[in-house]
């Protein structure tokens, strides 16, 4: 059981961290093709991310937002890092004190129900 925890903290090799970095920036930006319109607007958002731009600091007018979104997405990676072993990221039934497990499920449901967003928006797959 030590063993197995101390397994659960190691972090990943170079190559396993340029492997899911890869994956996750090609899945980002394949969601551009199924946001888009049309392809040439989906070629015209890649010249755009892709400019010289990219290079520069960006101005960010939304501090509070990013900074939201970064503590949210950590929060989210360590998750998954941490319960890698298991099927499921939640799948915390190691955790035997019942009050604790409901807390951090009332506490999902919380930050979903506080950041989410429930406007009445088209599926993106009905584009197509």
């Amino acid at each position: 059981s030590r063993n197995k925890n101390k397994n659960l903290m190691k972090l990943p090799t170079w190559s396993g961290l340029f492997r899911m970095s890869l994956t996750f920036l090609l899945v980002t930006l394949s969601f551009i093709l199924f946001k888009s319109d049309s392809i040439s607007n989906a070629l015209l958002f890649y010249k755009k991310i892709f400019s010289i731009s990219l290079f520069s600091l960006p101005e960010l007018y939304f501090l509070k937002t990013v900074l939201t979104a970064f503590v949210l997405g950590a929060a989210m990676i360590i998750v998954e890092w941490v319960q890698r072993d298991k099927e499921f990221g939640l799948q915390i039934d190691g955790i035997k004190q019942k009050h604790v497990r409901w807390l951090i499920y009332y506490t999902i449901v919380f930050v979903i129900m506080f950041f989410g967003v429930f406007e009445n928006n088209q599926f993106i797959y009905f584009n197509f």
